[in-house]
């Protein structure tokens, strides 16, 4: 008895490795543009992949505090991704966890996003 093989692709800002972003080919700040995930998508698609997963970025309540776009350096030049002296200060304090100082995620631009194929119309199963 055969089975098909399922190909999925678990997307990851500009790459998997810490220093993805400094590759001459990478885009540093790609992982704030849809259409650089949109691209990654239609490529997997062209592949014949069966599926795409982009996971969510965690979240802390309204209290979040992320790094603000003008914090992103990402020079190739120097190796620096960030300028810390252009991260807010503070953290967050839960019920259940404290986290000193910023997220190490930038702030995405718009409301969150979720997509789902609709070539059945139904939704996915979680």
């Amino acid at each position: 008895m055969t089975r098909p093989l399922r190909l999925s692709l678990n997307m990851s800002g500009v790459g998997r490795h810490t220093a993805a972003w400094t590759h001459p080919t990478s885009t540093p700040g790609a992982e704030l543009d849809i259409d650089h995930f949109v691209g990654i998508t239609q490529l997997a698609e062209e592949g014949l992949f069966d599926a795409v997963f982009l996971a969510d970025s965690p979240a802390l309540g309204t209290d979040e505090h992320r790094f603000p776009p003008e914090a992103i350096l990402a020079d190739r030049v120097t190796g620096r991704y960030f300028a810390p002296e252009a991260l807010p200060p503070g953290g967050y304090r839960g019920t259940h966890h404290r986290v000193a100082g910023p997220l190490n995620l930038p702030t995405p631009p718009g409301p969150p996003l979720a997509l789902w194929s609709t070539d059945d119309n139904k939704e996915p199963t979680r």
